[in-house]
């Protein structure tokens, strides 16, 4: 039982070094004309959120250090402390002493919490920041499936207890959707968020959420070829820019379409029945399980509709198997 007790308590470790890469992602997207944009946090604008993610970090270093932490230890903290809050957060958890245990005085100064509930707690509030962050300034954001099931649970706790919310504390859950969307849409409900919200304001100010991807901009952030970014979502498909020269390799997607609209330069999509040139603006859909092979004689640009975790080699593998990217 001990091992695998802490089999899973390494997991979580994991999943909370992945989620913080993540959002320091995400805090990096978050241009000072952002900082006053409003999040669906209660009370919180962009600038206030990531502070106050800054003083949760430093606070549990502390406490996962000593074993306890004043309240004032969590106190928001300047956004440009945010790297080292992370790093002096990541060597405090590395150090947990797996039978310790640890008051986490944001959520109760009576009860203490073993190694896996400390890390499992600062999890769901990095995963459901996060998420606040990148609705907030338009960035695209989807945690880890393992990450939403290791959190649930507690959202579960959370929603559940008696007392009121409060600018301290996670939202009351919203109750009005119970039953629809997925895991992570429950998680968030628990929460007090509305998996729909969008920035409520627009205008010359507005959050990049009400402003369109600029394809070219987007293009133009990476040169490496035939190593597609996502860029936006539609439902469970995403969206990619991807840049093409030479030949790729045969393939084929034997559960999905996929579709190719040049931006620019042109190529030439070749199958066994036959070949389809595109220029910019031509959309082609190669059916799913039809092998095809994609070939730029030019520097082209396109983007691709699949979706989300196609593998762009498909079924054949090989050098040019790309792990997608998301370009905020």
């Amino acid at each position: 039982m001990e091992d695998i007790d802490s089999s899973r308590t390494d997991e979580i470790r994991q999943l909370h070094r992945r989620a913080l890469e993540e959002m320091t992602a995400l805090v990096g997207a978050a241009e000072p004309s952002t900082w006053e944009h409003p999040t669906p946090c209660t009370d919180w604008n962009v600038g206030e959120l990531i502070e106050h993610a800054v003083g949760l970090n430093l606070g549990l270093a502390e406490a996962a250090l000593i074993g306890d932490a004043p309240a004032e230890a969590y106190a928001p903290r300047p956004l440009v402390m945010w790297a080292d809050s992370v790093e002096l957060v990541l060597r405090a958890f590395d150090g947990l002493d797996e039978d310790g245990r640890t008051f986490v005085a944001p959520v109760s100064t009576e009860l203490s919490f073993a190694a896996r509930d400390v890390l499992t707690i600062h999890l769901l509030d990095v995963v459901v920041h996060s998420w606040d962050l990148a609705v907030a300034i338009g960035a695209v954001y989807e945690p880890a499936e393992a990450a939403v099931s290791a959190i649930a649970d507690m959202a579960a706790l959370i929603a559940g207890r008696s007392v009121p919310s409060t600018r301290a504390e996670f939202a009351a859950p919203i109750r009005d959707h119970a039953g629809q969307g997925d895991l992570w849409a429950h998680v968030l409900q628990r929460l007090g968020r509305d998996p729909r919200w969008v920035a409520p304001h627009d205008g010359p100010g507005a959050p990049a959420s009400l402003r369109p991807v600029n394809l070219a901009e987007r293009l133009a952030r990476f040169s490496e070829t035939w190593s597609p970014k996502i860029v936006g979502r539609v439902n469970d498909h995403e969206v990619k820019v991807v840049k093409m020269l030479g030949e790729f390799e045969w393939h084929s997607h034997a559960d999905t379409d996929e579709l190719f609209v040049v931006v620019s330069g042109k190529m030439r999509i070749e199958m066994r029945h036959g070949s389809v040139e595109l220029g910019p603006g031509d959309l082609y859909v190669v059916p799913k399980g039809v092998e095809h092979r994609p070939v730029a004689e030019v520097p082209t640009e396109s983007v691709l509709l699949e979706p989300a975790g196609v593998i762009n080699t498909g079924d054949a593998g090989g050098e040019l198997t790309a792990v997608d990217e998301v370009l905020v």
